[in-house]
Order: C-alpha cells, then sequence, then structure tokens
C-alpha cells in the first residue's frame, strides 16, 4: 500500500466531499447575494427544515440542522431581527419555544428556490443524469453509515 501522505488525503472521499460542500455552500451564498437577498447557506438550512415542519423547537432544529445550541441560538435570533421567524410558547411545554416561519419569512420561499435551483443546476454542469443519481444514492449511503448516533440527524 502506498502511503504517501499528502497525495492520498487530497484524493480522499472525506477531503473532496468538504471541497464539494464548502464550494456549492459559497456559490449559494453568492448566488443568493447576486439576487439581492441578505440570506446565506445557514438560514437556508433554517428555512428549508422549517418550511417542511414548521413549529419546531430550537433543540429539534438544531439537531436537523446539525448546529450546536449555541450558533442555533445565534441563527434563530438573526432570523428573528429580519422577521423571518418567530418563536412562539410551547403549550406542550412551558420551557420551550417552538420556531415558526412568519409570513415574510414563508414568502422568501418562491424567491430563494429559484435561485437553489440554478445553485445545483451550476454545480451539475458536465455531469450526466445517470451520475448525479448514482452520486446522491453513495452520499445516501454514506449519511446512512455515519449518522448511526442519536444526536445525528436522520434526514
Amino acid at each position: 500500500m502506498n502511503l504517501k501522505f499528502p497525495e492520498r488525503l487530497n484524493n480522499s472521499l472525506g477531503y473532496l466531499l468538504n471541497r464539494a460542500g464548502k464550494a456549492m455552500g459559497g456559490k449559494l451564498n453568492r448566488n443568493f447575494k447576486a439576487a439581492g437577498f441578505e440570506v446565506n447557506l445557514e438560514h437556508w438550512v433554517v428555512f428549508a427544515k422549517l418550511w417542511r415542519e414548521d413549529g419546531q423547537n430550537q433543540q429539534e432544529l438544531g439537531l436537523q440542522c446539525m448546529k450546536d445550541k449555541a450558533t442555533m441560538t445565534r441563527l434563530i435570533d438573526h432570523m428573528e431581527k429580519q422577521g423571518w421567524l418567530a418563536r412562539t410558547p410551547d403549550p406542550e411545554d412551558r420551557r420551550s419555544r417552538l420556531i415558526h416561519t412568519t409570513k415574510q419569512g414563508t414568502a422568501l420561499r418562491e424567491q430563494l428556490l429559484p435561485v437553489v435551483f440554478r445553485t445545483l443546476d451550476e454545480a451539475a454542469t458536465g455531469i450526466s443524469a445517470d451520475e448525479l443519481e448514482i452520486c446522491k444514492r453513495v452520499l445516501a449511503q454514506l449519511h446512512q453509515n455515519l449518522c448511526q448516533e442519536p444526536q445525528c440527524d436522520p434526514s
């Protein structure tokens, strides 16, 4: 086995996944900005989770977004100040607050989706539909292999 350290790591699955993820996130941020939106990847992830299931508590949302408690608090505080989210008391647990999208936050969905789809199309340039499907299946399997712990988001 050839153990050329730098070359092997620069071509490793983890390195390539991280590099592609950062590149896609950066491109999405640039595309949001170019389209005139004050939204970034972190905001998008929160919106996507809430648009699928509005009214989650902060802990559930943090798990789904793969963010720690402090980061989620900062992110939700910012999005609330922008008028995109609101916290409401949880009727089942007085200590907890539920996070909801506001009318303004919900309206952003139809405006942001074209930017997201354009970014996905740009990322897939030169890749066939069959190759993309194989890639998605492999990535889903990697996620399943690595997310056996309860704190890992299964979605």
